[in-house]
């Protein structure tokens, strides 16, 4: 699924936020709030957060 090269760097980030989120309960981003709807998106070579992604498809399933 991720080719003969996986990106290294962007599992390094990913795997940080879980243990940051297991040991302390922060992954480093705002907590999830139904109103904004905000979440990280995990890419290479940046991360972003983004505010409801896919929201006109989530509001057919309303």
């Amino acid at each position: 699924m991720t080719g003969p090269n996986p990106p290294q760097a962007l599992a390094d980030r990913m795997h940080r936020a879980w243990v940051d989120f297991a040991v302390g309960g922060d992954p480093g981003w705002e907590r999830f709030d139904p109103s904004t709807r905000a979440v990280r998106t995990f890419d290479d070579p940046a991360d972003e957060i983004v505010h409801d992604p896919h929201g006109e498809d989530r509001k057919l399933w309303d």
